[in-house]
């Protein structure tokens, strides 16, 4: 079948052009290429930048992860991590942060514990070095999953986004544990779409150490496998999740109780849904509820989807969007929008709807807060240098709690499939044209 002439770059041709395959020689412009470099190095500095401002007020001892090294180390010489002693201890050591205790399940401790007796510095680098890598492996892993099948070129600089965003950068500086979550994730799906079975069930058994961030996905996937008879993934979920729990047993018996009880602190808090944080509690509460009920139809839809099929990926993306949205957060928990890589790409690849309706409405808001995702950094170090008596600036990077919903609702409202014949994006997202 001959290959159609390539539309104008009008907004009336974005949907056709989005399905016209590029030439394999055809090149992107240099200057394409000049101008995303710049823009990603402006980026790159203005992120350092406010870096340096945030740690003015958070120094680098005040992390994610320091304390809950301590409390594993203190565990493996028989203390229980969740006594108010340990919490207080844990506070100290992490820069009298009292929003600091060990928070999680036993099995973080596990995952920890070949790691608990290294020194900090020397774990705080093994970190970043081993999640960058790990992470870009999952983004590559997740156009993959998704069927967006783009030069290098162009999977070279949507990685680089990806891993230049504020949440991912957010996360490395607090070394966040949702960052192995995702590494875990992403690979996990990835190899489930791929006839991996067993890589696929151990790799999600490992994620479980922060439930509420998989529970969603993990739901979903044993109705998913029930109905396609995945026998040997559900077997190997159960048994990694089963030596996990019972390693978990062995460190710090009865561990179950005193972690509901060390819950109850976490929630004195006032962690809340990310719509709650915007429209207060009884409307974000209703909103949250009516966005879930929403997404349950399509996703009961995609329940029959094959695992290497588009569909597979887009119901991947919907679940994890709707997790971001049911995730209990503070202010600043903005890492937790790292999961809303696959939904975000499905967004930006999938064809424009046509119209001005719910769809195109739920389209355009979300791109306005992709965008303000990489555009805030900027604003808030242009703000902090001329005008740093506003608190205001301080927080730009963090008031984006709208995405996630936004998200969801563009991938509801409007088409949930993406072009498999994609060779490269527009010029809109795009380095390249034809």
């Amino acid at each position: 079948m001959a290959v159609p002439d390539p539309p104008s770059y009008t907004r009336r041709g974005m949907a056709a052009a989005i399905q016209t395959p590029i030439p394999a020689g055809t090149r992107s412009p240099l200057r394409t290429r000049l101008i995303f470099s710049l823009l990603l190095l402006l980026l790159c500095a203005s992120t350092l930048r406010y870096l340096h401002f945030f740690g003015q007020e958070h120094p680098l001892v005040r992390n994610d992860l320091i304390g809950r090294q301590f409390a594993t180390r203190a565990a493996l010489h028989g203390i229980n991590p969740y006594s108010p002693d340990m919490t207080r201890q844990i506070q100290a050591v992490a820069g009298h942060d009292p929003g600091q205790g060990f928070d999680y399940p036993i099995l973080l401790a596990v995952l920890l514990a070949p790691f608990a007796a290294l020194p900090w510095e020397a774990l705080r680098v093994l970190f970043l070095l081993v999640s960058v890598p790990a992470l870009a492996l999952a983004f590559w892993q997740c156009l993959r999953l998704l069927h967006l099948r783009t030069r290098p070129a162009i999977t070279v600089a949507t990685i680089l986004l990806c891993l230049c965003s504020w949440p991912f950068i957010y996360a490395l500086r607090l070394q966040q544990p949702t960052l192995l979550v995702v590494a875990f994730t992403i690979p996990a799906c990835y190899c489930l779409s791929r006839q991996r079975d067993v890589a696929a069930g151990l790799l999600l058994a490992l994620a479980t150490f922060k439930p509420q961030l998989v529970l969603p996905l993990l739901l979903w996937l044993l109705l998913w496998t029930g109905l396609h008879r995945r026998w040997k993934f559900l077997a190997a979920f159960l048994v990694g999740e089963a030596l996990l729990l019972a390693c978990g047993e062995s460190l710090v018996p009865g561990w179950f109780p005193s972690w509901l009880a060390d819950t109850h602190r976490y929630r004195a808090l006032g962690p809340v849904l990310p719509l709650q944080l915007v429209l207060g509690h009884p409307a974000g509460l209703l909103c949250t509820a009516a966005l879930v009920l929403w997404s349950l139809p399509r996703l009961w839809q995609l329940r029959r989807a094959a695992p290497g099929s588009p569909e597979f990926g887009s119901a991947i993306a919907l679940v994890l969007a709707v997790t971001v949205c049911l995730a209990p957060m503070l202010w600043a928990m903005v890492y937790n929008q790292i999961l809303l890589v696959p939904a975000a790409l499905l967004l930006l690849w999938s064809p424009r709807p046509a119209g001005a309706g719910l769809a195109a409405l739920a389209r355009r808001t979300s791109q306005f807060l992709l965008l303000w995702t990489f555009a805030s950094v900027p604003i808030a170090v242009l703000g902090l240098t001329f005008l740093p008596a506003s608190r205001l600036w301080i927080c730009c990077p963090f008031l984006n709690y709208l995405l996630a919903p936004a998200l969801v609702a563009a991938l509801l409202a409007g088409p949930l499939r993406q072009k498999t014949a994609l060779s490269a994006p527009l010029r809109t997202y795009s380095l390249s044209n034809p």
